[in-house]
């Protein structure tokens, strides 16, 4: 019976690190998916601020044209 107390002490210290390196390894995972939607976010904000550029613009040359 001894031995199986070191078994089982031996097999939660590995099962310990195992779920030690997935906590580590989603981590990594959740930073890189955090740093990839962030700059998904910019270019659509940059997108996003052209396009209403352009609207502006044609929305002056409109009232431009109505008021000739």
């Amino acid at each position: 019976m001894g031995d199986d107390g070191g078994l089982s002490t031996a097999f939660r210290a590995v099962v310990h690190e195992l779920v030690r390196m997935d906590r580590r390894d989603l981590a990594s995972e959740l930073g890189h998916a955090a740093k990839q939607a962030d700059a998904q976010a910019t270019q659509a904000l940059s997108l996003l601020r052209s396009k209403d550029a352009e609207n502006e613009e044609l929305r002056t040359s409109v009232i431009e044209k109505s008021m000739e």
